[in-house]
Parts: structure tokens; C-alpha cells; sequence
């Protein structure tokens, strides 16, 4: 049995346009074992509103490896509430199933209680059989959600070689997770972000490459940004600053650095 503990009750809160964005450092490695690497609270979209039951809040979740699109069910997670209440969601949904290898990220819908005015998960635990591509367990995996106050933040970067629909034309590809959905927009600037090779040297990307529609600017939502690096020698790390990217509700992404692990 997993006991999840609850915390006292987060209460939103604005942030002053002057305050400083958070930064965030990604851990060098990603264990041998399957761990949750995010799981943060956000507000339904309207793409994520259905008839007959009323969603209160999503809940995105970031894995170290790749899932099983076929064992993703809403009966095999919990999510617990401030109120002390547990819920099972009533919808999960990978959000970048369109790309084989980017299916680390799903969401979790929570239905609004009976009686609640505001849901704030705190907590969800892995509770059934699902497993990894790969055939791993992810069962009793769990996470705390971050307040849905925290920006966007970068929780994985994996490098590959340039190919047809991921940076063609390019030495090497930078793919990089973040914990919510990033909109759609104007490419950012590139001259802000470091890439430290395995020569010693730093570089920036020469582009950004959203993996559905081509390289250049963001043309689709998505949790997974690729930048190109024309360089050959490896990327070894990552440097972004603060507000590169806004997710949907237009809250600036955190400044990150993580270590560039390889693709499997």
C-alpha cells in the first residue's frame, strides 16, 4: 500500500512583475531505474474541458523513460487533494503522442469534487500496472505536483544525431523536456542559449526544430524543443535563461541547466 502525505493548503499567489524568474539545475544523470521526473499542476485548457463532468485542474507528468501508451488508464493513478481527498482522474492523455519516441509526458484530468471550489493536487502515485516501452514497472512510482504558480522549467535534455524530422542538416540535436506545455510563437533567441560541447567549448543552437512542422519558430504546443547544434564535437550541457519560452497561460519559463545525456 502507498501512503501519500498531504501538506497545508497552498494558497495562488501573483508574482510581482519584478521578481525574479527561479532557476533550475537538472540532475547530471537519470537513474537505471524509472522515476517521475515532474509532475506539475496547471489550469484546463479548453481542449482539455468535456461535457458532463467538470474539469478542475491538469496535472502534467514527465517520466525518465518512454511509456506504454497501451497501459496508461485512469484507474492505475491517485492523485491527493489539500482537502485530504484522494481522486482517481478522469482522463489520461499523452500530449506528445505524435512522435514515437517523445511519449515521457502525459496528463492527468482531475474532475472537481463534490462540494470543492478550488482543487490544488498535491501528490500522485502510480498505483496499477503500468509499464515502460521498455517493459519496466512504473508501478508505485509517485511525485509531488508542483503549485501551479511554478513556471515551466526544463527537466531533461537528451542529444541525437541530425536527421529527417529532428534537425536535418545539423551535426546534432539538443532535445530538451519541459514540465508543461510550451505555446506556440516566435522563435526564441538562440544567442542565449549555451551548449557546452565535449571539446571544452560553448556554442549556441544555429536553430530550433519543433519536431512536428520543421525547423524555426514554435508552430505547435508542446513539452519537447529540440535546438540544433551545427558542431560535431558532442553536447555535454545545456544553459537556458529565464523567460525563453511562456507556456498557455503566458507564464515565463525558469532558467535551467542540465547535463545532455544520450539518446537510447
Amino acid at each position: 500500500m502507498t501512503f501519500v502525505a498531504c501538506a497545508p493548503r497552498v494558497q495562488p499567489r501573483s508574482r510581482p512583475p519584478n521578481e525574479a524568474i527561479p532557476r533550475t539545475t537538472v540532475p547530471a544523470l537519470v537513474g537505471a531505474e524509472p522515476s517521475i521526473l515532474s509532475a506539475q499542476h496547471r489550469d484546463p485548457t479548453l481542449a482539455d474541458l468535456e461535457d458532463g463532468r467538470t474539469i478542475a485542474a491538469i496535472v502534467y507528468v514527465v517520466l525518465s523513460v518512454e511509456v506504454d501508451p497501451a497501459t496508461l488508464d485512469p484507474e492505475f493513478f491517485v492523485v491527493a487533494l489539500d482537502d485530504g481527498r484522494r481522486r482517481r482522474p478522469a482522463r489520461v492523455r499523452l500530449i506528445s503522442g505524435s512522435e514515437s519516441d517523445e511519449n515521457r509526458t502525459f496528463s492527468l484530468a482531475i474532475a472537481r469534487p463534490e462540494g470543492a471550489t478550488q482543487v490544488h493536487p498535491l501528490a500522485v502515485t502510480i498505483t496499477g500496472p503500468v509499464f515502460a516501452e521498455a517493459g519496466e514497472s512504473l508501478a508505485e512510482l509517485a511525485a509531488e505536483i508542483d503549485v501551479i504558480e511554478r513556471p515551466a522549467r526544463l527537466v531533461l535534455a537528451l542529444r541525437e544525431a541530425g536527421q529527417p524530422g529532428s534537425c536535418a542538416g545539423a551535426a546534432q540535436a539538443v532535445r530538451t523536456f519541459w514540465s508543461v506545455p510550451i505555446a506556440g510563437g516566435d522563435a526564441p533567441d538562440l544567442a542565449a542559449i549555451s551548449v557546452t560541447l565535449d571539446n571544452g567549448s560553448i556554442v549556441h543552437p544555429q536553430a530550433l526544430d519543433d519536431h512536428r512542422l520543421g525547423v524555426g519558430a514554435l508552430q505547435e504546443d508542446d513539452n519537447v524543443v529540440e535546438f540544433c547544434v551545427a558542431e560535431q564535437s558532442p553536447a555535454r550541457r545545456i544553459a537556458v535563461p529565464g523567460s525563453l519560452f511562456r507556456d498557455h497561460f503566458g507564464i515565463a519559463s525558469a532558467a535551467g541547466d542540465s547535463a545532455i545525456q544520450r539518446a537510447p
